[in-house]
């Protein structure tokens, strides 16, 4: 049987190392004997020939051990030691796997943790450049608005008060003088296309454009109410 020949070859290795082993010890003790007697060598000599009992010993139960194999006396025995073995393999082997599979599952963690962190800094940095340009786009608006506004309107804006103003190139410009007493409406001056000046007036209430032609009324063209919050 397989079982008796594994156990046979094991007992057969083991037997030459334990002889070797025997014989090494053996010619130590010699040359300890040959050295001038001493406390030293005499305690050497008594370990050594201790040790040297304890492995013919152990060489003994071992050729009994290969007789009892040898007939299939102890095949019992062996196959409950080649199972505890086994089990004890696929055990070390299961707890191998489960620790690969929970790293592969921490590494899938960390590069989708990963991924995520680099794609949002990605888009932040992304929504940043964005701000920046439009930041950019705006701050140089305003300049060139800025330089480009009439010399009546500059004017006329230190007189008015804070409530009143111009828009020129979509931007707003309020007086400098402080807010009229008692008036709650705000009104911006747009000078349009087709010679139509509009102006715009809100409120904590309504919303409202009038568009005035030179030299006509001032006509409502919108109005709206606001809404409640």
């Amino acid at each position: 049987m397989n079982i008796r020949k594994n156990e046979k070859i094991r007992l057969s290795k083991e037997n030459e190392e334990l002889q070797v082993y025997i014989e090494n010890i053996e010619n130590g003790i010699t040359r300890l004997k040959n050295i001038a007697a001493s406390d030293y060598t005499k305690h050497q000599i008594e370990k050594e020939e201790n040790n040297l009992a304890e492995k013919r010993e152990l060489l003994a139960q071992n050729i009994t051990r290969y007789d009892q194999v040898d007939v299939g006396l102890l095949d019992n025995e062996i196959k409950f030691e080649n199972n505890l073995v086994t089990d004890e393999i696929e055990k070390k082997k299961n707890i191998s796997a489960e620790k690969h599979r929970i790293t592969k599952i921490r590494k899938e963690e960390d590069k989708k943790i990963s991924r995520d962190y680099y794609s949002k800094q990605k888009s932040d940095d992304r929504n940043e450049r964005s701000k920046q340009r439009e930041y950019t786009r705006a701050y140089n608006h305003f300049v060139k608005a800025d330089n480009t506004m009439p010399d009546y309107m500059k004017r006329n804006l230190k007189s008015m008060p804070n409530n009143k103003g111009y828009v020129w190139k979509s931007i707003m410009y309020f007086g400098r003088k402080k807010k009229e007493k008692g008036s709650r409406c705000i009104s911006l001056y747009e000078r349009q296309k087709g010679n139509i000046n509009a102006i715009i007036e809100w409120d904590k209430t309504s919303y409202r454009i009038l568009h005035k032609i030179k030299n006509t009324q001032k006509l409502i063209t919108s109005m709206s109410r606001k809404q409640k919050v």
